[in-house]
């Protein structure tokens, strides 16, 4: 599947294939910024409908009541530290803890 397959599918799975079919738009600029505005929407809501749904997470849903994009991953580009951080943040590992005699 190629990058224009996944656009068409994008839109019109959000009820715009409208915009396809007229290969098109008045202004591009002002599309773009809708268009990204809905795919974040639309993520959120699945992301949403995904923490609701899981089971390992209800601590941090107990305390966190409502959820949303923080940009404190957008920080951390290595993948270890980033899976670190969410899994301590979510509670869903043992924190191991040294003590000191």
């Amino acid at each position: 599947m190629n990058w224009a397959t996944c656009v068409r599918k994008c839109l019109y799975s959000a009820r715009l294939g409208y915009i396809w079919k007229r290969q098109g738009e008045d202004n591009p600029n002002c599309f773009i910024r809708f268009f990204t505005s809905l795919l974040h929407e639309i993520n959120t809501q699945y992301w949403n409908s995904s923490v609701s749904d899981n089971k390992e997470i209800s601590l941090y849903k107990s305390v966190k009541k409502i959820v949303v994009y923080k940009d404190n991953l957008d920080v951390l580009n290595v993948r270890k530290f980033r899976y670190g951080y969410v899994n301590f943040r979510i509670g869903s590992k043992a924190l191991c803890v040294f003590t000191c005699a």
